[in-house]
């Protein structure tokens, strides 16, 4: 069976694995590119601190650009409200902030959710979501990546 693997900018895209902990600093909230994924404070801020070429923070996930390939992580709430103040023209609070890799139920990849006895646990019914105004697009690659690195 041939495994997919989704690409950004023609690079694969896996999983991270370790979080990470970025210090956002004065010089990066000065950005005033909003809606703008490359040019947000916490992808700024990581271009700084992990010396890589290209950052991407959406709303709910953030790419890091390590020379062939794409990590992708899960913007923790506080981090997507900072995001969000951001993008309306409000600022990004300084600080230390610990972005953590996706949790195993966001990974795609053929998992299925269930108690080991190959019987899919009934999930309760999904909550309608809202959508909210004035903020970026949403992250190119709803469904994930199918490697972990």
């Amino acid at each position: 069976m041939t495994r997919r693997i989704q690409t950004l900018d023609g690079l694969p895209v896996y999983d991270a694995t370790e979080p990470l902990i970025i210090e956002i600093v004065k010089a990066d909230i000065r950005s005033r590119d909003r809606k703008n994924p490359e040019k947000c404070a916490l992808a700024q801020a990581c271009k700084r601190e992990l010396h890589v070429t290209e950052a991407r923070a959406y709303l709910s996930r953030l790419y890091i650009k390590h020379g062939d390939h794409w990590l992708r992580y899960q913007l923790p709430e506080t981090v997507r409200t900072e995001v969000a103040s951001f993008d309306r023209g409000g600022g990004f609070s300084q600080g230390t902030y610990r972005i953590p890799p996706l949790s195993p139920s966001k990974w795609s990849g053929g998992r299925t959710r269930g108690d080991g006895t190959g019987k899919p646990k009934t999930m309760p019914a999904r909550q309608t979501h809202r959508k909210i105004e004035g903020l970026r697009a949403p992250s190119p690659l709803a469904g994930g990546a199918i490697e972990r690195k």
